[in-house]
């Protein structure tokens, strides 16, 4: 079980970490310098989106850990509805500040095409990692260590290998898109817990401010 969280939690670290080690092995130092220009941003708004994603699956299995199922529905519910509202504007966030941001480094024209091409697709990586965040974390916090750790594996091993494989046909816009093909097979894969006979999750959008005040 140790090993399962320590897996799932450091997994997104190890997600940029292999973009970066790949970029330098098959195209080169300026597509590492590329990606560290948008390394901040990234970390940024995985910082803001881990207050959720964290959060709920911990005060869901608590609620669970009382024999309140309505209420860790409630909390469940919460989580997902403020993941989706959240990525969207973390989403339109990226987008407004694009030209700005890439702009504030006076770049040159490759860089700035590389930097463009590699922070374009992790846009979308953003807009589905909170959420698969919280259902991956729900579904451990349900008893499901073994989907959690398929999922981590998934995730990880799928990254790599298509950023390969991209890497040579895309070139960093490859590595960006293979970032968004393992986070949206993480969130499907987590899913599947959901049609075991073991899921207690019931899937529902739901707010309330006192769980976002725990």
């Amino acid at each position: 079980m140790l090993a399962c969280a320590t897996l799932t939690s450091v997994v997104n670290a190890l997600m940029i970490i292999s973009d970066a080690i790949i970029c330098g092995v098959f195209l080169g130092d300026t597509a590492i310098s590329a990606i560290n220009l948008v390394t901040p941003v990234y970390n940024f708004c995985i910082f803001i989106a881990m207050f959720v994603s964290l959060g709920i699956p911990i005060l869901y299995a608590d609620a669970r850990g009382r024999f309140q199922k309505e209420e860790a529905d409630q909390i469940f519910g919460t989580g997902l509805t403020v993941c989706l509202v959240g990525v969207i504007l973390i989403f339109l966030f990226l987008t407004f500040i694009r030209d700005i941001y890439l702009g504030h480094f006076m770049l040159s024209e490759p860089m700035f095409r590389l930097a463009d091409d590699y922070y374009n697709w992790i846009r979308f990586e953003l807009l589905i990692m909170p959420v698969a965040e919280v259902m991956t974390e729900t579904v451990f916090a349900d008893g499901d260590e073994k989907c959690a750790m398929t999922v981590a594996v998934v995730e990880a091993s799928s990254n790599v290998i298509l950023s390969i494989i991209l890497c040579r046909v895309m070139g960093i816009a490859g590595v960006g898109l293979a970032s968004v093909i393992a986070v949206s097979l993480r969130l499907l894969v987590s899913m599947t817990h959901l049609l075991k006979k073991t899921n207690t999750l019931r899937m529902n959008l739901d707010f309330s401010f006192p769980v976002l005040r725990k």
